[in-house]
């Protein structure tokens, strides 16, 4: 029996190899003497080959978890290939890759192990996928959560779900500890620091806006909320790179805000924004600005420059954009 887990989504992906390995562990492997991992890296194809051959010490079956290994070196694969066309049946075989199918298309493994019943994908969510997931993981905890605030932290976080189980977990030990049994959209604004991006989604607007005087206010009760500094320039870089993401696609013909938002990673409503704020900005007026960015960092980290300071004149100096 083979399995392959994969996809970008790895919380997702991670947790049903999880489940796979715990499933063995109940049923067929108690003490856990004959369940193995290999990760690329650590341990050679060779000793996975090896393995895979290997009968297991009294039991009936043995796992073999072989994390990274499709994404390998070619012949390193063929050694792997040529133990699977004689693994004996007491051998189980799990491979796991943290990316999706299309990225494992020139592995010479994957012909041999994708199957419709053993394969699984665990690609990025968007759209509603998002928002269900957050009903869905508050539910586990047996709580709700309106629509608005769900649309809300969708918001705030994107499509990283490492990040959403840990700011549900939060906002559910929040809700339970109040008695409450609906997470609410004051909690979402109170608990998740995420929701301080709609504070830089408008700066960023505003200085390529020409709005300096809107601008400046925006940072200074950012960093007054008690934001890190360092925070504040990795989330101005993050809607940078959305931005520039957005504009990209644009000129490229792709317009549609779902399938903008899937190749961006994003929930379908930052991206709508996002579309909206570059329909007059060119990619090199926003290229010029993450340059800057990259720069200001630089010299924030060196010692040499003042946050508000280096971003009031990022503000001033920014161009009022030309149409494209």
């Amino acid at each position: 029996m083979r399995f392959l887990i994969c996809g970008s989504d790895i919380f997702r992906s991670r947790k049903k190899l999880a489940l796979i390995r715990e499933r063995f562990k109940q049923t067929r492997d108690p003490s856990g003497l004959n369940t193995d991992i290999f990760r690329a890296g650590d341990r050679t194809s060779v000793e996975l080959a090896e393995a895979i051959l290997t009968y297991p010490f009294l039991g009936e079956r043995k796992m073999i978890i072989a994390d990274g290994f499709l994404s390998h070196n070619k012949a390193d694969q063929e050694v792997i290939l040529s133990a699977l066309q004689r693994q004996p049946e007491t051998t189980v075989a799990v491979f796991y890759e943290p990316t999706d199918l299309a990225n494992l298309s020139g592995s010479p493994l994957l012909p041999f192990l994708i199957n419709d019943r053993f394969t699984e994908e665990f690609k990025s969510l968007v759209g509603e996928q998002v928002t269900g997931f957050i009903a869905s993981e508050c539910e586990n905890y047996g709580l709700k959560i309106e629509i608005r605030a769900c649309t809300e932290l969708a918001q705030a976080t994107g499509a990283d779900s490492w990040r959403l189980v840990q700011e549900i977990s939060k906002l559910c030990s929040f809700a339970a500890a109040r008695g409450e049994q609906v997470i609410s959209t004051s909690m979402i604004k109170e608990l998740v620091v995420g929701t301080n991006e709609e504070s830089i989604f408008d700066f960023l607007d505003a200085c390529f806006d020409g709005r300096s005087r809107r601008a400046i206010p925006l940072l200074d009760r950012l960093i007054q909320s008690g934001v890190n500094d360092l925070q504040i320039l990795a989330m101005l870089q993050r809607q940078l790179r959305i931005l520039i993401g957005a504009r990209d696609l644009l000129n490229r013909g792709i317009s549609d805000r779902q399938t903008i938002a899937g190749k961006l990673g994003v929930h379908p409503y930052p991206a709508g924004k996002a579309i909206a704020s570059v329909q007059q900005l060119q990619l090199t007026d926003l290229k010029k600005a993450s340059t800057e960015l990259v720069e200001i960092e630089r010299r924030f980290k060196s010692g040499t420059g003042k946050l508000l300071a280096e971003l009031t004149l990022f503000a001033c100096s920014v161009q009022q954009p030309r149409r494209p």
